[in-house]
C-alpha cells in the first residue's frame, strides 16, 4: 500500500508542464469510463470495483490511519471530511465512505443534487480545474474497514481523496462574496441563473450545469473570488 506521504510528494508540484494529466482526474476517469450496470449491481458499484483496480495499479491507495493523522478541519460537511496537510499547506478532503459527493439531476421539474457516481465525481473536479483555473488534485482512495453510516452508500468502503489549495480570505471578517457578487462572477463566465433550482447556473455553449453556488462555497481572496465546493456536470457527457 502506498504511503500517504509518498502521495504527498508525488503531488507537490503545481506545474503541469510535461504532464498530460497533472491533477490525475482524467487518468482515473478513463479507467472508469464505459462501465455499465450488470448482474444486479448498480453503476456506482461497478465503477467502485474499477476504481480499486486502478488505485492499486497506480499506487494510489492511501492508508486510513495516515489520512486520520492529519489535523481535522471539519467533519460536518455534506460531502467530505476535511483535514489539513502542513507540509504543502493543502486541504485534504475525503468523501464519506461509500459516497462520491453530489451531482446535479433533473427531479420534479428542476435541477437538484443526488449522490454522484465515482466517475461523475472525477469529472466534476476535472471540469472545476478547467473552468476556474484551479489545481485540485486527486490524491488517491481509501479502503475503509469501518461501516458507512449513510443511507444509500455504495458497498466497498471506498472514499476518494482530493486536495485543494488552502484559500485565504482577503478580509477575515467577510470571507465570502454576497449573492450579487456571485451573480456577476458567474455571468462573466457565460452562465445564466436557473430559477427554482438548487442555487443553479447553466452555460448553454459549453453545456455546463453548476449547482450549490451559495456564498459559503466561494471565498474572496486577494486573487479575486474563487469557488471551492460547487457541483458541476457537463450535460452532453454520458
Amino acid at each position: 500500500m502506498a504511503e500517504f506521504h509518498r502521495n504527498e510528494q508525488m503531488h507537490t508540484s503545481t506545474s503541469s508542464e510535461g504532464r498530460r494529466d497533472p491533477e490525475g482526474f482524467g487518468e482515473a476517469a478513463e479507467a472508469l469510463s464505459g462501465a455499465s450496470v450488470s448482474a444486479g449491481r448498480s453503476l456506482a458499484e461497478v465503477q467502485v470495483e474499477r476504481l480499486i483496480v486502478w488505485a492499486k495499479a497506480s499506487e494510489r491507495l492511501i492508508a486510513e490511519q495516515d489520512y486520520e493523522a492529519l489535523p481535522l478541519v471539519s467533519d460536518e460537511t455534506g460531502e467530505h471530511e476535511v483535514r489539513f496537510r502542513e507540509s504543502d499547506r493543502r486541504v485534504i478532503k475525503r468523501t464519506w465512505s461509500g459516497t462520491f459527493g453530489m451531482a446535479p439531476e433533473w427531479q420534479e421539474g428542476t435541477w437538484k443534487p443526488r449522490f454522484a457516481t465515482p466517475l461523475e465525481y472525477l469529472r466534476r473536479f476535472a471540469i472545476h480545474n478547467s473552468l476556474f483555473q484551479d489545481d485540485v488534485r486527486l490524491e488517491g482512495i481509501i479502503l475503509s474497514e469501518k461501516p458507512s453510516q449513510l443511507i444509500g452508500a455504495t458497498p466497498g468502503g471506498v472514499s476518494i481523496v482530493i486536495s485543494q489549495r488552502w484559500l485565504i480570505a482577503a478580509h477575515q471578517e467577510a470571507p465570502h462574496p454576497n449573492e450579487v457578487e456571485i451573480a456577476a462572477y458567474m455571468t462573466e463566465r457565460g452562465f445564466e441563473f436557473i430559477p427554482d433550482s438548487f442555487f443553479g447556473w447553466f452555460n448553454e455553449s459549453s453545456t455546463l450545469l453548476l449547482l450549490d453556488a451559495k456564498p459559503d462555497n466561494f471565498i474572496k481572496t486577494s486573487e479575486g473570488i474563487l469557488p471551492f465546493d460547487v457541483m458541476l456536470r457537463r450535460l452532453d457527457e454520458p
